[in-house]
Formats: C-alpha cells, structure tokens, sequence
C-alpha cells in the first residue's frame, strides 16, 4: 500500500533542498524506499508543471487552445459546453477508448490573476486525489503548446441539485410523484453529505458546497464538483479516528491563500464571513444552508446590499425553514438548524452524523436534534409494527372484554385491592424511571452546554492572542519602558471587545492581560488599581493548582504556555466567587533549535453562575479553591448569595472516572445552599475537542 506521507516527506525534501541551491538525486533521497521512487518523481513533475503554468505568458485564445488540446490528446471533437466562475467546460470524446470526457482549462480573465492559476491547480490535484463515488473522477492533466494548463474527466450527464430543487418547488400541487421527488433530493443530500465527509476524513475541506455544485446524474449518480477553493486542515478529533491518509496538495494552499470570504455568500458560515479558522464545521454549515433551499426554494440569506447579508450571517437572523414554506416537517427542519448553528461546536460533529439524521428520516425513524410528541411516536411505532399493532390492538379489545366478565362475575373486594396495590406501585416504579431519565437528561444537556459555552469563550481567547496587533503592542510597550505608553494594550483591548460584542453574547465578567513577569497591563473595565499591580501569584496567571506565595521571592513563576482554566478565587473588585480562562500570548521562534517566547497572558473572568438557565441547578468546583482552600465549592445556583460560600461533601457524591459517561443519580442528596434534601443528577463539564484542558472538576447537579 502506498505510503503517501513518506512520499510526501520526500517531495518536500527534494523541494527544500532545491530552494536552498543545494538540489538533491531522487536515487539518493529515495535509497531505502526504492519502491517510492517513480511516484516521487510523479509528484515533481507535478510540482514543476504546476509552476510552468504559473510563468506562462498571460494570454489565451480559446480556439487556439482547443485546437492545441486536440492535437496533443485523442480527444476529439472538442465543444463548447458551459462557462464557469473559474474556467471554461468543452465536452469530447476520447478516440481509443470512445468515452465522453469534460475538459476545462482557466478562463482568459483569470490567466494574469496568481490565486486563480492557485485554484485551478488545487481543484485538478484535488479532484484526481479524492477517490470516492461521489467526486467526479479525473482522466488526466495536460499542458496546451500555447502553455495553458487543463484536466480532462469523466462527461456528468444530467443537472444540478439547483435545477431538480426548482424543479421540485415549481409544481403547483403536491402528488404522490412529487413526493418521491421529494425523497429522491433527500436521498441526494445524504449522499452529498458522505462525500463530504470523505473529503474531511482526508483532511479537505470543500468551502464553496451549494445545490448549483452538486451534479445528479441520470442513473442516480451524486457528484459534488469544483474543488477549487479547498484547503488542506489539520485532521482534530472524530476525523483522526479513520484510517484515511490526510490528504496535503502538492499545488499547495492555505487557510488564507485564496483571502477572507472564499465561498458563495448565500451558503457561506460565519467563520468564512469572519475570517475564521477553516474547519470542518464550515461545510457543515453550508449543507444545513443546502438543505435549506431544499426545503424552503429559497436560499436562507438573500439582499441586495453584501453588508446587510455578511451581518445576517454573523448574527444568524434567517426565517427558519417553516417560516419560509409551509408544511416543512419539523424534524427536517430541526435537522437543518442544527447544521446552521452560529457557533461551530452546536452543530453536528461531522457531516456522516449529519446524513445519518436525514437517513433516519427517510427510514421513518426518529432523529437526534428532535424530540417528538408521544402520539407521533405511537403512530410510527404503528406503521413500522403493522402486525404487532394489530395484534395489540385485538389483545387490548381481548382484554377489555376479559376484564369487563371479570368485573361483573368476580367481586371480590380483596382481589380489587391486590390488584390496585399492584398498580399504585407499578406507578410508582415507572414515575421514578421517568424521573431519573430526565434528572439525566437536564444534567446532560446542562453541563453539554456550559462546556460548548466554555469552548467558544476560548476560542475567543485564542483569536485574540494571535492578532499581530497584539504582539506588537506588548512588545513595544515593554521596549518603552515607561508609563507613558503604558495606554497601547489598553486601547487594543478595548477595541477588540467593541467587536466581539456584536455577534457573540457576553458571559463575561472582565477581560485582562498580564505581562510575562506578572504585572497586569490591560483590563476591560477599566481597574486603576489593577493595573501596574503584581498578579503572579493568581492561580489564572501560572496555571498552577493553588496561589503561591504574594511575596514572591526567590520563586521561578513562569507564565503558562497553554490554554488554563483557574480554581475558583473571589475578584478583588466585586468580591464575587469567580474562575478564569487564560491562554498565551506566544511570540514564535524564527531560528530552528529556539523555543516560542510567551510575551503575555490574556484572560477573562467568569460568574459560572451566568451559564445556569434552569432551577435547581448547580455548577460545583471539586478542586481545592483558592478561597478557604477546600474542594466542592458551589459556583452557581439560583438561590446562592454571591458573599457566601457553600460546599458540597465530596464524600456525599459518587463521581464517574470517565466525564464521557451518562449522569449518576444522587438520592437524598443535601443541597448545601437550601440545605434540603431532595433527589438529583450528577455529571462532569467537558469542552468539546479539548481534552488538554478539559474543565477538571467542573460538575453540574441538577435537582428536582
């Protein structure tokens, strides 16, 4: 089996050494994989046509470039088919094997503009390397005499997912044939969905998925087309798990190569809009905004002004489907807004759970994002146990019968009683079932929510620390010296906030950044006695499991150089109970063999309380505080006075080992801030794709 990332390792040191003036002799490099050697040299010759097609002379003639294409290939005859964003489609036939192909090489406008030559090259490497069904395969690359670079693959016949859904919306009536139709599309985006996710598992992301790029043949055949704004992304989480090879385009492109706002506004997610880091969670929200047409015929966003549509976006203002077009069903519809969630960690975690949903669906089952009413239950129970309902439904008559003989013939009064004891306690039995299935299912989505709550509040954080803004700042008022220029991260950090606040809703109490050394040089609000002030010693500055001494002397404290969350301390401005979140402000080293130097820390302040939205909720702290220096601190709770401090027993709880695992019912358990008891749940607080700093000994406790 090929090893791409040895081949791989082995194009980039041929590269490296080639740049450098020093190039090297593939029989040399590939000496112990001899095996490797004809496919390394393929990836060169890749790499120097690539390149060859970048310094042509920027000109192109269309019938000249047909007739060079048909010249140097057995593809004959060669017409014109459609004109794309990108580039131009011709159809032929190739003469050996007698099968229609689509050519398609850039566009003459695009000829002089590097990002677009960039694209191109991207979307052919991209497209032959992504075998899947669900991508068009490739036959070939080439070069016309006139320099101009194409790729020839397989001939679609048949529209796109943009005409079948208008066709679709177009009927005035709702037949028998359209929902077939119906089903039909929806079959079509599942398998848009696995192709999707194909392409992630390799370490692609797509960035431009909309119905008018999704290819359905006339045999049933769902392609997902033009590739040429895909990027390479680091393989996190759920997608390290498969045994896909990443996928790392030799023609070469980044995250921010291609600029901000790569994509189809109407389809775009927000970090797009933003400028944000590419993951998968992008495409994600371009399915739901997919399926959205699908639905609806209407694309959710839509005006004739691009900034009042990049700020719909940012905020998530859209019509929900039903809103749009009547008789969407709801789980459709759920389905949908889940995918289109404004913050990336609320949507689905990848695009396979996703299609699973709408697949579950079409089977009549019940999906994941919506909790239907019980007569729906019932009534699907049903259709898919047709026999079985009847059955039931004739033992139920049976019994009504039985009983109604029993009454007259039988009246016995201790008989009576027996069987209503029985029933009073099968009541009770269900009724405490029924209990402790929802105790679980508050705790759950409780401590669910506070953790994806947590994860976009660093997210923040680490946005905010790798702005160059920053660093500039930090080190120039460092070089400075003085207290006159002490004003220039104070002013970053305010209008960094003033951005922030538009789109994400505040759970902050504060934010502050804290020199290397410990001295706190900017806060938001404004503290004049904080700032200048000595804070090495915080829990939030140096990550460390308790406070160390204030003096400070003789002792080695360094700033943290990873993503932290404090114990909890109480703020020496409102004497509230509170935790941070810290992350480092990292200079990069530019010599090999020099580590990364940590200019600052940047931090905000949480009320943990602010993230509870229920009654008879608690977040409770099992570390040992930095307040009276005990765990089971509670954090939040409804009834809880913030200059009062009360603690669970941890000796009173039993703990799961593993935070992944469901909720443990507590019976009797002593709500330390009511001081009654009463029955609850039990569950650890953890952030999504963050084991490293996985909020220990955050738990929440739901109660009746």
């Amino acid at each position: 089996m090929l090893d791409e990332d040895q081949v791989f390792d082995f194009v980039e040191q041929w590269d490296t050494a080639r740049k450098s003036g020093n190039p090297v002799q593939l029989d040399e490099l590939c000496r112990d994989f001899p095996d490797l050697l004809a496919i390394v040299q393929q990836k060169i010759n890749a790499i120097l046509k690539f390149e060859s097609f970048h310094n042509q002379p920027a000109t192109i003639d269309a019938e000249e470039t047909v007739k060079s294409i048909e010249e140097i290939t057995d593809l004959q005859p060669l017409t014109k088919d459609k004109q794309g964003a990108q580039g131009v489609v011709f159809r032929g036939r190739t003469r050996e094997l007698n099968r229609d192909v689509a050519v398609k090489f850039i566009d003459a406008g695009l000829l002089r503009d590097d990002d677009s030559r960039a694209r191109f090259a991207v979307e052919m490497e991209v497209t032959g390397r992504l075998q899947h069904p669900g991508v068009v395969p490739l036959y070939g690359i080439g070069q016309s005499a006139g320099g101009i670079p194409f790729y020839y693959m397989r001939y679609v016949e048949g529209g796109t997912l943009d005409d079948e859904i208008r066709d679709y919306h177009a009927q005035a009536t709702r037949t028998e044939q359209s929902r077939t139709h119906f089903r039909r599309l929806l079959k079509s985006f599942a398998s848009v969905c696995h192709t999707i996710a194909y392409a992630h598992n390799r370490g692609i992301v797509h960035r431009d998925i909309k119905p008018a790029n999704i290819m359905l043949g006339r045999f049933g055949e769902t392609l997902v087309v033009d590739w040429g704004l895909a990027v390479p992304v680091e393989r996190q989480g759920l997608f390290r798990e498969h045994s896909e090879r990443s996928l790392r385009p030799t023609a070469g492109s980044s995250q921010s190569s291609f600029g901000r706002g790569a994509g189809t506004l109407a389809y775009m997610s927000p970090e797009q809009i933003g400028n944000g880091t590419t993951t998968p969670a992008c495409d994600i929200y371009s399915l739901g905004a997919t399926l959205y047409k699908l639905l609806t015929g209407e694309a959710p966003f839509s005006g004739n002004e691009r900034a009042d549509i990049e700020r719909d976006i940012m905020e998530g203002r859209f019509p929900k489907p039903s809103e749009r077009h009547k008789g969407v069903p709801k789980a459709l519809e759920a389905i949908c807004l889940c995918a289109m969630s404004l913050h990336p960690s609320h949507r689905y975690e990848t695009a396979t759970v996703l299609a699973d949903d709408v697949e579950r669906y079409l089977d009549d089952a019940a999906v994941s994002v919506f909790r239907e009413p019980l007569l729906r239950k019932v009534a699907r129970w049903g259709r898919r146990n047709r026999f079985a309902a009847q059955s039931v439904g004739g033992a139920v008559v049976l019994l009504a019968l039985v009983a109604t003989f029993a009454s007259l013939t039988l009246r016995n009064s201790a008989h009576r009683e027996a069987e209503a004891r029985q029933a009073a306690i099968r009541s009770l039995e269900a009724a405490q079932v029924a209990r402790d299935h929802n105790l679980r299912n508050s705790a759950e989505n409780l401590a669910r929510s506070i953790g994806y709550e947590m994860e976009v509040h660093w997210l923040l954080l680490e946005a905010a620390a790798e702005d160059p803004a920053l660093n500039d700042a930090i080190k120039s008022q460092a070089e400075q010296g003085s207290q006159d220029d002490d004003d220039r991260v104070q002013h970053w950090l305010e209008r960094r906030l003033l951005h922030i606040d538009t789109s994400v809703k505040k759970r902050w109490t504060s934010w502050f950044i804290t020199s290397a050394a410990g001295k706190q040089i900017a806060r938001v609000p404004y503290a004049r006695k904080n700032i200048g002030q000595s804070f090495a010693h915080r829990n939030y500055f140096h990550g460390g499991d308790h406070d160390l001494p204030v003096d400070g002397a003789g002792n080695d404290v360094r700033p943290l150089n990873r993503p932290h969350l404090s114990t909890a301390y109480r703020s020496t401005v409102t004497n509230h109970p509170m935790v941070a979140f810290s992350v480092p402000v990292v200079e990069l080293a530019t010599e090999v063999g020099t580590e990364d130097t940590v200019l600052a820390v940047i931090s905000m302040s949480f009320e943990m309380g602010d993230f509870l939205d229920q009654k008879g909720a608690m977040v409770v702290d099992m570390r040992e505080d930095e307040i009276e220096h005990r765990p089971g601190l509670v954090l939040g709770h409804d009834r809880l006075a913030n200059d009062r401090s009360c603690y669970v027993d941890p000796a009173t709880l039993t703990l799961p080992d593993d935070h992944r695992t469901s909720a443990v019912i507590l019976e009797e358990f002593m709500d330390p801030v009511t001081e009654k008891t009463c029955n609850g749940a039990l569950t650890w607080v953890a952030i999504p794709g963050r084991p490293d700093v996985d909020a220990p000994g955050l738990v929440v406790i739901v109660t009746e």
